[in-house]
């Protein structure tokens, strides 16, 4: 009976740490975007009324990018129809504001938190390189 208390602890153990893993990994995900826009913000100090709406246009972008995850985190079990939309705008975001072109496939019989996950998974190595 201890047996089986200790496999189930132990399964429940490992889920828990994938989770925290991938909510690790989304995390390093939104901190790439929060970082281009602070390094465009502080470059653009006194800025034209040009450099200020691009500015604007970023800063809301990431918003509605934030937003997007936040909701992802939520309700990760919402249907495909739901869930592609914002998980291709949040790639098109780091694509444009974070210099990162890369296109990730995206499996619709997963849920949205994984497919959230290994779009920043896949961003990773190519940072790193």
């Amino acid at each position: 009976m201890r047996l089986n208390e200790t496999a189930l602890q132990r399964e429940k153990l490992q889920e828990q740490q994938q989770s925290l893993e991938q909510l690790n990994r989304i995390k390093e995900g939104v901190q790439l975007l929060l970082d281009a826009l602070e390094r465009n913000m502080e470059r653009h100090q006194e800025c034209t009324p040009a450099e200020a709406l691009m500015l604007e246009h970023q800063l809301a972008d990431t918003s509605k990018v934030l937003r997007d995850v936040l909701d992802l985190e939520r309700h990760p079990h919402q249907p495909s129809i739901d869930w592609i939309p914002k998980l291709n705008r949040i790639e098109e975001t780091l694509s444009k504001y974070a210099e990162i072109n890369q296109h990730q496939s995206t499996d619709i019989e997963l849920d949205a938190l994984v497919n959230l996950d290994r779009l920043f998974q896949s961003i990773k190595p190519a940072e790193e390189a």
